[in-house]
């Protein structure tokens, strides 16, 4: 009786754990969709430039959105191998096994998926308005809005290579070139 109760313990976290990761899915996708629908809007109309600086701060709750679901999943998938697991004689296996496995994203990539779709499209929003703000300024007001808005920006961008890094994915753009195991090719 006791099994059935953990093993339907299982099954609803391990629901759980799809959700979130659909979730998550939605978001990377949202982000990609909505960085790119601004870039498309600026480069249609270079004068909204201003509009840019919006990204480093939709990326970052975004990406904190992301890294809490994952986050999540794990701390379930924890909880299934270290508590459910051993209470059931260790015959929930499947989370023990994928946590053995290598991880699909090594250091062979040069850039990360997620440094592409989070963390750069914010510092690459703040590049290009910084540029377009000396080309095409505006008056001394707007200018000195623009420039605070770029510092919280690449604070905002910062705090995301750091989500990064909590998230236990490489923090910078390029990825170190090292082998993720001994014994790998």
């Amino acid at each position: 009786m006791a099994d059935e109760a953990i093993l339907a313990e299982y099954t609803s976290l391990r629901q759980e754990i799809a959700d979130r990761y659909q979730r998550a899915a939605n978001i990377f996708t949202f982000q990609l969709t909505s960085a790119g629908a601004v870039f498309a809007f600026v480069l249609s109309d270079v004068d909204a430039y201003p509009l840019l600086l919006i990204l480093p701060v939709t990326s970052y709750i975004l990406h904190s959105r992301y890294t809490i679901y994952i986050l999540g999943s794990q701390r379930i998938s924890r909880y299934i191998q270290e508590v459910l697991s051993p209470a059931v004689s260790g015959t929930l296996k499947w989370d023990a096994w994928y946590r053995a496995q290598p991880p699909l994203i090594t250091e062979r990539f040069f850039v990360h998926p997620l440094t592409l779709t989070f963390p750069l499209p914010s510092l690459l929003s703040l590049v290009c308005v910084s540029i377009l703000a000396f080309a095409r300024p505006y008056g001394a007001l707007a200018s000195t809005g623009i420039g605070v808005a770029c510092i919280l920006g690449l604070l905002l961008t910062a705090s995301q290579f750091r989500l990064l890094r909590h998230a236990r994915v490489a923090p910078f753009i390029v990825m170190q070139w090292r082998r993720s195991r001994p014994g790998s090719p």
